[in-house]
């Protein structure tokens, strides 16, 4: 084999052993084609929100505060909520049959909160919100205080909660609802939700190796095994009292390869002069 087909291989093996690098996907996830723009620095780590953020959303409740036994809860993620009754500026509102809205929540940049922070038990995976400055209230004790919610979302890989398209409201899906509580000694509503997005999606802060291909790995094995041989045949060597190019293990070999090498091109060449004249006297 010639010394330019002996180059042709290496490269071709060496091609093959580029480094795959991946990151987080921005276009995969639950609901991503259903993304609006909001502000970036408003997530929750290592938990999938997006659909929380994509959208406004409503769930109806059988007892509130000042609205008798129906009422329906508008929220909204990383956005205020589309101004309607009393609610200006709010990121979480309540509707019923006797008042025209209630304010539970302001607006707030980026309402999430780690979970390790007071709340839920040890046991609590997920994550939470809060939004505070809601409307003002008046306590069963005469206590006045401005409302709040608080919420907690819990991993169920099984409870996706489906953005609908832009500038339509959308249901919180059967089930993911757990309980709505409201403390009046704190004058803050808790709701409790299941969510898929809730369930830990961590993703490297940097690129990271996805594998190696065979030919790196080739020439990884080959590069080791050459390095482990000189050193031990030069230590062999060595401890026998070999000096200057005699510490190389085979020296005779190694002297004689560069000018094996030159043959080899030389015979290469002369063949191919060889082929071409004899196909020109054809």
């Amino acid at each position: 084999m010639s010394v330019e087909s002996v180059f042709c291989l290496l490269l071709c093996v060496c091609g093959g052993g580029g480094i795959l690098y991946h990151g987080a996907d921005p276009s995969g996830g639950e609901g991503a084609s259903e993304l609006s723009a909001f502000p970036r620095l408003c997530g929750a780590p290592n938990y999938d929100v997006r659909n929380l953020t994509a959208s406004v959303w409503t769930f109806r409740w059988h007892a509130c505060i000042n609205m008798g036994v129906n009422c329906t809860f508008k929220m909204a993620f990383c956005q205020p909520l589309p101004e309607f009754g009393n609610c200006e500026n709010a990121s979480v509102c309540m509707t019923g049959t006797n008042v025209i809205s209630m304010k539970l929540g302001e607006y707030q940049d980026n309402p999430f909160i780690p979970s390790s922070s007071p709340g839920p038990s040890i046991l609590f995976i997920g994550f939470l919100a809060q939004f505070v400055n809601g409307d003002a209230y008046n306590t069963t004790t005469a206590h006045a205080c401005e409302l709040s919610v608080f919420m907690e979302f819990h991993c169920d890989l099984n409870l996706h909660w489906p953005a609908a398209r832009e500038g339509v409201e959308s249901v919180v899906p059967p089930g993911a609802l757990t309980d709505v509580s409201f403390d009046d000694t704190k004058c803050e509503y808790t709701f409790k939700f299941r969510f898929s997005g809730a369930c830990l999606t961590v993703t490297p802060s940097s690129p990271v190796a996805e594998s190696l291909s065979a030919g790196t790995i080739l020439i990884i094995i080959f590069v080791t095994t050459l390095a482990i041989y000189f050193m031990l045949g030069i230590s062999l060597n060595a401890a026998r009292g070999h000096r200057g190019t005699e510490l190389i293990p085979q020296s005779e070999l190694w002297t004689q390869l560069p000018a094996t090498v030159v043959e080899g091109v030389a015979y290469t060449c002369r063949c191919c002069t060889a082929k071409k004249e004899a196909y020109d006297s054809i």
